[in-house]
């Protein structure tokens, strides 16, 4: 199984976990190097494809606030409450979940992007009560 570790100063690709502990695993990189590296920063996705991902999201977000706008104090304001975004949420999961059922992957794809997406435009609004893990506070 290839897994990478990533943590804030960059990653490097894991070839082999040779012992998994509770806190730490022994693993051999992809230079044949045997090292100890923290579990929490054991990632199975190469950090490529995540940006890739982010990407995505990124465009959407971008996308949303171009459309939004003029709306935007309106639709997306800073004083909507968690619960609204939630209920927006909720809506396009459903919404993937039925194109799912008609077996419609890549609108089903499509509507869980806007769906995390909007869960961003969440967070960026509500940005001084989140709480949890980072590399920057």
């Amino acid at each position: 199984m290839k897994a990478y570790y990533q943590n804030s100063k960059g990653f490097r690709t894991i070839v082999e976990i040779i012992k998994k502990g509770e806190l730490t695993s022994v693993c051999r990189t992809s230079d044949g190097e045997v090292s100890k590296f923290e579990n929490e920063f054991l990632v199975l996705i190469d950090p490529k494809e995540r940006e890739r991902v982010f990407t995505l999201i990124q465009d959407e977000r971008v996308y949303q606030d171009i459309s939004h706008r003029g709306v935007a104090e309106k639709c997306m304001d800073k004083d909507l409450g968690v619960g609204t975004w939630l209920l927006y949420i909720e809506n396009l999961i459903q919404k993937a979940k039925d194109e799912v059922y008609e077996m419609n992957n890549v609108e089903a794809l499509a509507l869980i992007k806007k769906a995390v997406t909007v869960g961003v435009a969440c967070l960026e609004h509500n940005i001084d009560n989140v709480k949890g893990r980072g590399y920057v506070e």
